[in-house]
């Protein structure tokens, strides 16, 4: 059979077998190309996939298990020991490993276990806490590693692989779930884009990649899973897009570094907008801002209405967050507001964001 190739992206992993490296290359066909099956998929990327271990205080572990009966919560396990168990993908050859920041207890030792059962002992060099990641290190060379890809490629009703790794009396075995993707590249209010599905999080899973089934692509990492009273769990994953994004400043500084000017704020709803006379949905409305704040000393009030950030509309509350959260702290800000019939040009310096 031919296949007419009109759209191709490569995802390169590199598998170990035998002590020789052999590449695989996830190709994305942007035609009727039979998606590859998920034996075929685990079967290229498993070495990339690390087991990670936890210890924990006791005064930590039992807040972890603390939670209410319908509730967001971290996409990890907490073992009867008090160890903290999720998952990590290698993202480079030299033993970098991509995961969640909740999986970690500042006091607590990382264990690390890759395929095969080898442990190691880990660090966490980088923490972002607005995204939810973390990067831990392990002395090694040579390693199997995923790349991440573009996850605004995903649409709704499409297969995904949740992936992760668990240790069990010495022996370490792959975890794998399946399901469907039901929100692809979402944002809401002011978090941080996500990915929605149906993967159920199974013990080990936690923190380990989401995968796109019919490219293979490495396109989110489990990070959080909702727990309804009724019904089916549903789990959510950060793109990896926005851990690209973010990558080069965390490998740096071990943080990101982002501005925040202290302000609450609400859509601009279609009665605000008529007596403002502007289009619905072209603004956030302040509600509040803190006393002594950067809008506060700016000169920003309550029922402003703020149009763009440096230039970005700000069509909603998400967008108007990510302009202000973009910037660097002591970075002046140019805000465009209107009041009480007025235009203005109101200029704002961040603070550093906790």
């Amino acid at each position: 059979m031919t296949l007419k190739l009109t759209e191709v992206s490569f995802t390169a992993v590199v598998i170990r077998k035998l002590g020789l490296p052999l590449i695989f290359l996830g190709v994305a066909f942007n035609s009727a190309a039979q998606e590859p099956s998920a034996e075929a998929l685990v079967s290229r990327i498993q070495g990339a996939i690390v087991s990670i271990q936890v210890t924990s205080t006791p005064e930590a572990a039992q807040a972890s298990k603390v939670q209410s009966s319908e509730e967001l919560v971290p996409a990890r396990i907490v073992a009867t020991d008090g160890r903290t168990v999720g998952s990590g993908t290698l993202v480079s050859a030299d033993g970098l490993i991509l995961t969640i920041a909740s999986l970690f207890d500042p006091s607590g030792e990382i264990l690390v276990t890759t395929e095969g059962g080898r442990e190691y002992i880990g660090k966490v060099v980088a923490q972002d806490r607005r995204t939810g990641f973390a990067l831990v290190k392990i002395n090694a060379q040579g390693m199997a590693y995923l790349e991440a890809s573009n996850a605004r490629r995903l649409a709704p009703a499409e297969r995904a692989l949740g992936l992760g790794r668990t240790t069990l009396g010495g022996f370490s075995s792959l975890v794998v779930s399946d399901g469907l993707v039901t929100r692809a590249y979402d944002e809401l209010m002011d978090t941080p884009p996500f990915i929605q599905t149906s993967v159920p999080v199974l013990p080990g899973t936690g923190g380990g990649p989401l995968i796109r089934q019919k490219t293979g692509e490495f396109v989110g990492v489990i990070s959080q899973q909702y727990v309804p009273r009724v019904g089916t769990p549903i789990t959510f994953a950060t793109p990896t897009n926005v851990y690209l994004s973010i990558a080069e400043e965390l490998l740096e500084k071990g943080r990101v570094d982002r501005a925040v000017i202290h302000t609450q704020v609400s859509l601009l709803n279609s009665e605000q907008a008529r007596l403002a006379g502007v289009p619905a949905g072209t603004g956030v409305v302040i509600h509040a801002t803190r006393s002594d704040g950067p809008a506060d000393r700016a000169g920003l009030l309550v029922g402003d209405i703020v149009l763009a950030v440096d230039g970005t509309p700000a069509t909603s509350i998400n967008a108007y967050v990510q302009a202000i959260s973009s910037k660097k702290p002591g970075v002046p800000i140019d805000l465009k507001v209107f009041r009480r019939g007025a235009m203005l040009d109101i200029r704002v310096v961040g603070d550093f964001a906790p």
